[in-house]
């Protein structure tokens, strides 16, 4: 079913989806301002997600509203109310999210394990980076769980997320910064973070440099090294306690590694450092995670989740084009964007939804409420529940 018409068939199942207080919220921030022609919020999100969601026009979609009944606008008009509903947006993003992390199975051993990475986003026609996009996924339940969008000149970082104590933040080697270790371990978490051989100082028990190199070579076969550093100091954070893990790759991974280091080396007319070269034949991980909590197996294993947040960017930009959003001004572009945002947790929802599916394929409705016809919920009159119901 295309997107458009998923979104036709099923605006009553979508519409339950969104927060209770939606036009409350879309008057504060300014999204409606008169109820003249958009007489509602859900008017306007409608408008929202047919426009930066289904890719229609801005022509086409006016003259759809105007073809169904919902609204009569010219495209000059809608334009500029899509504008200003940016900051409404990152609201619904925001408490869409807040319901999920209210709900969210914690991982392993009472953990609550997070996938963390950014993506750069551009428009049509355009070179660079227009916004990146910073994205927590949970392990468990394998769900969007934060979202954070910034221009280009916000880089990764453990800083760019709200980490709560009992959180296990799982980033690759982007994410080696010790401010961002230091801040997330305060908070009461615990990192598991790629390294590379010389962007992450670490201390042996004495306060001596730990030659993460040297350590390396004692390696033999697939023996897994475990060893206990320190992360150096830097201005006024001290050192963090945690391990180094490491194993040998397979040596035609290492050797494609090697070929990405000398091509990257070439583009910048550089000759590849023989260190970066010989880090290649490795994988090493910085955790806090104490021994008795994790095996350094069991902290490798955990590392190779990380693979799942790039099927998620995979995902938003296959199926939301969130690498193909049209030219347009820098108001614009975050509404469209956010609005692909809010599409991608909708999806996440319905499919949440569809491990809820009784074997006669609905719920039985309660009193006074119809059934919304794809998600096993209940709609009221309005078309809205009181609260999306969600597997157990």
């Amino acid at each position: 079913m295309e997107t458009f018409e998923f979104l036709e068939e099923q605006w009553p199942c979508v519409l339950s989806l969104m927060p209770d207080d939606i036009e409350q919220s879309a008057l504060e921030t300014e999204a409606i301002l008169r109820k003249r022609v958009i007489r509602d919020a859900q008017t306007l999100l409608r408008l929202v997600l047919v426009y930066g969601w289904c890719g229609m026009s801005a022509r086409q979609t006016c003259s759809w509203a105007k073809a169904k009944g919902i609204c009569s606008i010219s495209n000059v008009a809608l334009l500029e109310r899509l504008q200003y509903s940016a900051r409404w947006l990152a609201l619904l993003v925001a408490q869409m999210l807040e319901l999920r992390c209210s709900r969210l199975d914690v991982g392993l051993a009472g953990r609550s394990l997070r996938l963390v990475d950014a993506t750069c986003i551009n428009r049509a026609g355009t070179h660079g980076t227009d916004r990146r996009l910073h994205l927590s996924f949970a392990l468990s339940p394998l769900r969007i769980d934060c979202v954070y969008v910034t221009d280009s000149s916000v880089g990764e970082s453990f800083n760019n997320f709200e980490v709560a104590p009992g959180d296990v933040l799982i980033g690759d080697r982007g994410y080696a910064h010790r401010e961002g270790v230091w801040n997330a371990v305060a908070s009461g978490a615990d990192v598991v973070v790629r390294l590379n051989w010389q962007n992450f100082p670490l201390l042996c028990a004495e306060g001596e440099p730990f030659d993460i190199l040297g350590h390396l070579r004692s390696l033999e076969g697939d023996e897994v090294g475990d060893w206990t550093v320190w992360t150096a100091p830097k201005g006024s954070m001290g050192s963090v306690k945690g391990r180094l893990i490491a194993v040998r790759k397979a040596a035609d991974a290492a050797e494609k590694e090697r070929r990405k280091v000398r091509e990257q080396a070439k583009k910048k007319g550089r000759v590849p450092d023989a260190r970066s070269l010989e880090a290649c034949d490795y994988v090493f991980i910085f955790t806090t995670i104490p021994s008795e909590q994790a095996t350094s197996g069991e902290v490798l294993q955990l590392y190779r989740f990380r693979w799942q947040i790039e099927l998620v960017f995979k995902r938003l930009k296959s199926t939301l084009k969130l690498n193909e959003l049209p030219a347009c001004s820098e108001a614009l572009l975050n509404t469209v964007l956010l609005s692909r945002i809010l599409a991608a947790l909708i999806i996440d929802e319905l499919i949440a939804g569809t491990g809820a599916f009784s074997p006669w394929g609905y719920g039985l409705p309660a009193p006074g409420k119809h059934r919304c016809s794809i998600y096993g919920d209940y709609a009221g009159a309005k078309g809205r529940s009181d609260r999306p119901c969600y597997p157990n």
